[in-house]
């Protein structure tokens, strides 16, 4: 009684079956964003933080930290910022972009605005926010900042 393993080329059709549907399918989930395309140049910036907002109706623990972005889009979890809390206030830090060149499912910004969550270990309560390189203090802002002026049809 012989057992056979490989059968006239028939397993290493498979393989290659395999092999050929998993990288389309890594190909496509790339050109959709769904994961980072670990080759090409890794482009980091900084920017300083300038606003803060806390979203409505949201968790007390997150705010957004408002940064100048004068690009187009933005991809998902794109930036970073460090902070520091004390009882009376909470030191923001710089927000740093990292992005992988290639694509990603890309997100809108709006009047050349970015933002990005910042979850802290309790409310901010009467805290005040304060930019870490300098000390200055971030505005808190509201819905209408974001959505900024509202243009008429003519």
């Amino acid at each position: 009684m012989s057992v056979h393993v490989f059968n006239d080329g028939m397993w290493t059709r498979r393989v290659a079956i395999v092999l050929a549907v998993a990288v389309l399918g890594y190909g496509i989930a790339c050109c959709f964003g769904l994961v980072n395309v670990p080759f090409g140049p890794l482009i980091v910036k900084r920017m300083d933080p300038e606003w803060i907002f806390f979203p409505e109706g949201g968790d007390p623990l997150v705010v957004r930290v408002g940064f100048t972005w004068p690009e187009d889009g933005q991809c998902l979890g794109q930036f970073r910022v460090s902070f520091d809390e004390s009882a009376t206030r909470i030191r923001v830090g710089t927000v740093v972009s990292r992005q992988v060149f290639g694509p990603c499912a890309g997100v809108g910004t709006l009047n050349n605005k970015a933002w990005t969550d910042l979850r802290l270990s309790s409310p901010p309560g009467d805290r005040t926010f304060v930019r870490d390189r300098d000390g200055a203090r971030l505005p808190i802002v509201d819905s209408a900042f974001i959505r900024g002026p509202v243009r008429r049809a003519a």
